[in-house]
């Protein structure tokens, strides 16, 4: 005879539950640590046969994380995530100046070049709106 779902994951619960109440009634209550161990293992049995056997009847399936979202405008994050490497270089150039560490006229020329790549970026940002992953539709 078949068990209904609901009552499989009672029958579930209530192994697991037991079963975890008798592994920490055996923790708290046996002082040996020599049979602690043995009749602690002994009571996680019937937890893992239950977890177990729930799993593979399919009664773990509310459990399951939602599926994850795939990205979407993948063009776009890769365009913004570029402007991004970009201001970072150009925030530890301007760093790098300030400390000393590379020459003044240096530091100015490739914050020019970093700043006049900044603005082409910008203006290539309205190609890659809009456009969705491949195989996405439009919600």
């Amino acid at each position: 005879m078949a068990l209904s779902r609901s009552a499989a994951n009672t029958i579930v619960a209530v192994i697991v539950l037991v079963g975890l109440a008798a592994m920490g009634g055996i923790i708290w209550y046996v002082e040996e640590p020599g049979l602690r161990l043995p009749l602690a293992l002994l009571a996680m049995i019937p937890v893992m046969w239950a977890l177990v056997w729930a799993s593979k009847k399919g009664l773990t399936e509310e459990f399951q994380p939602p599926p994850m979202h795939k990205r979407r405008y993948l063009k776009l994050r890769s365009k913004v995530k570029m402007m991004i490497d970009e201001i970072t270089r150009l925030h530890w150039t301007i760093v790098d100046g300030r400390r000393g560490l590379r020459p003044a006229s240096d530091v100015q020329k490739e914050a020019d070049q970093i700043e006049e790549r900044l603005h082409k970026m910008i203006g290539d940002l309205r190609e890659s709106a809009g456009d969705i992953a491949p195989g996405e539709d439009w919600d």
